[in-house]
């Protein structure tokens, strides 16, 4: 993996944290304050550039099972898309399910009237749809990286040289679908989006756009380089101010573009400027820099496990109403800073001691399921 990749995963991570953490907080003044509250105005679109590493992702690792022997008279290798899935679904699974039995535990014992309306089987499963069914709540990210994943397994029955133009097709059939259903049925208009189906805002959502770039930038990178890094990394500063003015001009002081019925415009402006970090991120280290080589190695391996394990500690510390005596004492700013410490020393210490040895373990079965 890239080490300015693993960078970037590990501060969309810390992003997410940040984001969350800032709406257990309250009260905050000083430059902790004004630095939580402008974290909280873009925080969530760690989300987006998880996005984008993961089509680039895909496409890097699909290409590696491509190189795989196959019979020339096929040109494809059946066992191809099954080693890719058996891949990436125990990246997320073997990831998640320590978490899922974590969370379910936390509530089981200090709120089971959390558990009321969850769906248990759906969520360990990631196959529930439905928000205030999933017992951790982020992990809708997980469902579209799932569906993206079952997708791109699809691809990799066709020839290689195929694949490029059927993610472009694909990419052009979900714009031209949203534009239609937009002008059509307004499905982002507030009293329309809570009712609009998920063929739109799942199957065929702008966040799939996300990943299509991600393996756009993969395809990229085979052939090219990027030689305008000053002019990408300007675009992307421009973007960004861009996007917090019309979020703080037409959105705030009620909604930010987390929410789903801003979709489109989130996946447009935080999708570019994904695009563009990434881009400049593996320039970078094409070029031999590579970005605090070791807080990449050892954070972006984690990040994972920090995007998952930040949720029921932030409920455990709050359902004990830490955060309200740390009001209470006047010292609710520097207890911010504890907790983010305390949920980055509990996500490294997972991904080294549970999660690296369950990939380990999936990993010599692999061996053994695709020789």
């Amino acid at each position: 993996m890239i080490s300015n990749i693993q960078f970037l995963r590990a501060m969309a991570a810390l992003a997410v944290v940040l984001f969350h953490l800032r709406g257990r907080l309250t009260d905050l003044s000083g430059l902790t304050g004004v630095f939580y509250e402008f974290m909280f105005q873009f925080g969530y679109a760690g989300v987006d550039v998880f996005f984008v590493i993961s089509g680039y992702v895909i496409w890097v690792s699909s290409h590696k099972i491509h190189e795989s022997k196959v019979d020339p008279l096929k040109e494809v290798n059946n066992k191809k898309p099954a080693q890719f899935i058996y891949n990436r679904a125990a990246r997320i699974y073997l990831g998640y399910w320590p978490y899922f039995i974590m969370a379910w535990l936390i509530y089981l014992i200090l709120e089971p009237s959390r558990l009321v309306g969850i769906d248990l089987l759906g969520s360990a499963f990631l196959t529930n749809f439905s928000l205030p069914q999933l017992l951790i709540q982020v992990t809708w990210t997980l469902i579209y990286e799932l569906y993206f994943y079952v997708f791109f397994a699809c691809l990799l029955f066709f020839p290689r040289r195929l694949i490029p133009k059927l993610l472009l097709g694909f990419a052009l059939l979900i714009v031209c679908v949203q534009i239609m259903a937009i002008v059509q049925n307004d499905i982002y208009g507030l009293t329309q989006f809570p009712h609009t189906s998920l063929f739109y805002t799942f199957f065929v959502s702008p966040f799939c756009l996300q990943f299509l770039a991600g393996c756009g930038l993969g395809i990229f990178f085979e052939r090219r380089r990027l030689v305008q890094v000053k002019t990408a990394v300007v675009m992307a500063l421009v973007v960004f101010g861009f996007t917090l003015w019309y979020q703080q001009t037409y959105l705030l002081p009620t909604h930010l573009l987390a929410q789903g019925y801003f979709m489109p415009q989130r996946v447009a402006l935080f999708g570019s400027i994904a695009v563009l970090l990434v881009a400049v991120a593996i320039e970078y280290e094409l070029r031999g820099k590579r970005w605090f080589p070791r807080f990449s190695k050892l954070f972006g391996g984690a990040s994972y496990s920090l995007y998952l394990a930040h949720m029921p500690i932030l409920y455990m510390v709050a359902h004990f109403g830490v955060f309200n005596l740390a009001r209470e004492g006047g010292w609710l700013w520097l207890f911010s800073w504890l907790v983010l410490l305390v949920v980055m020393t509990y996500s490294v210490m997972h991904y080294l001691w549970i999660e690296q040895p369950l990939l380990k373990q999936a990993k010599r079965l692999e061996k053994h399921f695709f020789k």
